[in-house]
């Protein structure tokens, strides 16, 4: 019993440090704001400053950002394309309250 309750505290371990290495490195938006901060700079927009910025967006979102910044070439394509998404949904709501919902 004493075995079972060892190997279970060590699986739980291993698990929160594996979603806790997924987050902060592997997660699509670690790689956007990693790639992000090579081509920007970290005085433009260091990575933990980025993957707070995006933790409130919708996963389509990050999905069109992730798609638009990988590929980018320099830090000015990929800042438009924060831009770009940031514009659409100023858009998106603006249309909202004029229109309704």
């Amino acid at each position: 019993m004493k075995k079972l309750v060892i190997t279970v505290v060590a699986l739980a371990a291993l698990g929160v440090a594996g979603a806790l290495v997924y987050t902060q490195y592997a997660s699509p938006t670690a790689r956007m704001c990693q790639k992000i901060e090579e081509q920007c700079g970290a005085d433009v927009l260091p990575a933990e400053g980025c993957r707070e910025s995006f933790a409130s967006a919708s996963a389509s979102e990050l999905d069109d950002l992730t798609r638009c910044v990988e590929p980018s070439g320099s830090c000015l394509e990929s800042l438009g394309c924060i831009s770009g998404s940031a514009l659409r949904n100023l858009g998106r709501g603006f249309a909202r309250g004029v229109v309704g919902p």
